[in-house]
């Protein structure tokens, strides 16, 4: 017998078996489990090393099912869907049809928001356009003074990168300000300008 051990009740025994405690005490009359060690106040008691736990159950390495093969949906018309158009881009999804709605991307060929289809042939000038910056979609009005929205479309940036470029000497500053707050750049500066 161990030096040490615990002394457990008819219930901590069962759980350890994962019975009820009726289960248990039912198995010890029939003889199916040890008889109890000790009694105290009345109440049998068993020694931890007498209820060895179950081995756990061993898992096997984790599989899931496969899916079910999807018939690709009929493409009949040629035509290309915005998330297809904006994945050919380079674009997410939501940028693209913001884009397309302001004028900035190809219109649609047929239908509207996330329903509408392009034809892959306005869609991979642009796209080549894009990488290549070769022809920008602008629709900068031609006044001598742009905003730093206006600038930052022109070179294809966000305006927090056009903001960081002048901040760090990289393009040049504004020239006047429109109210208190909006700086106001020089169109001819800006245009014979290359941002990298």
């Amino acid at each position: 017998m161990p030096a040490d051990f615990l002394l457990l009740t008819a219930a901590q025994c069962a759980a350890r078996r994962r019975q009820k405690p009726d289960e248990w005490i039912a198995a010890v009359r029939q003889g199916d489990a040890p008889a109890p060690l000790a009694f105290i106040d009345g109440q049998p008691r068993w020694a931890d090393f007498q209820v060895p736990r179950p081995p756990r159950k061993k898992r096997g390495p984790y599989t899931r099912a496969p899916k079910p093969a999807q018939a690709p949906a009929p493409d009949d018309d040629g035509l290309w869907n915005a998330a297809r158009a904006a994945r050919h881009c380079g674009l997410a999804l939501s940028t693209f049809l913001h884009y397309a709605r302001t004028g900035r991307a190809p219109a649609p060929a047929t239908g509207t928001g996330r329903a509408a289809r392009w034809d892959p042939e306005d869609v991979r000038p642009y796209a080549a356009a894009r990488k290549g910056r070769a022809e920008r979609p602008l629709n900068i009005p031609d006044t001598p003074l742009w905003t730093a929205r206006q600038c930052a479309d022109y070179h294809g940036v966000s305006p927090r990168t056009w903001h960081s470029a002048v901040s760090h000497g990289d393009a040049p500053h504004p020239v006047e300000k429109q109210g208190k707050h909006t700086p106001l750049w020089s169109a001819m500066a800006v245009r014979s300008l290359t941002l990298d």
